[in-house]
């Protein structure tokens, strides 16, 4: 099934070449000459896997930045503006005990468009989970009330 190619770079290409090899990606990811190459050759290849018939989109806004979560290492990703049924605003990876990432969109909420809803996909990029609704987007609070919701859903 053909679907846009920002769904295809924020559910399914990200968070695979991230969990494929994360001992290459987390560091490339974190070295700001080498990341915006890097998020390049996986942009162009969403639109390779996303089976759409449509010109690749510019990869507008798109860009990734360091940050801290509960105290672990993470990566925030700014998506190019949603336009489509699975495409996020932000994804947000967060280096997790042993090493192991978790992955977290901010998405529109599919029933209401002024809406959005937190998820996490897991590790077999199959299984998706809806935590709650998400903090509106586009203001300039949005990434922080992301990361405080996030470190409430990692703490123990």
């Amino acid at each position: 099934m053909a679907h846009s190619q920002p769904a295809e770079f924020a559910q399914h290409i990200l968070p695979e070449e991230i969990w494929l090899d994360t001992a290459h990606a987390w560091p490339t990811l974190h070295d700001s000459a080498a990341a915006p190459a890097l998020l390049r050759r996986w942009w162009d290849q969403a639109h390779a896997y996303s089976g759409t018939t449509d010109p690749p989109q510019p990869a507008t806004n798109l860009h990734v930045e360091p940050c801290q979560v509960a105290g672990s290492p993470a990566l925030l990703f700014t998506l190019p503006p949603p336009q489509a049924r699975g495409e996020a605003f932000l994804a947000l990876l967060v280096l997790g005990e042993a090493g192991a990432p978790r992955y977290f969109l901010l998405e529109p909420d599919p029933h209401d468009p002024r809406a959005t809803l937190l998820t996490e996909r897991q590790a077999d990029a199959a299984h998706r989970h809806v935590h709650a609704p998400g903090p509106p987007p586009g203001t300039g609070h949005t990434t922080q009330q992301l990361i405080t919701q996030v470190e409430a859903l990692l703490a123990p």
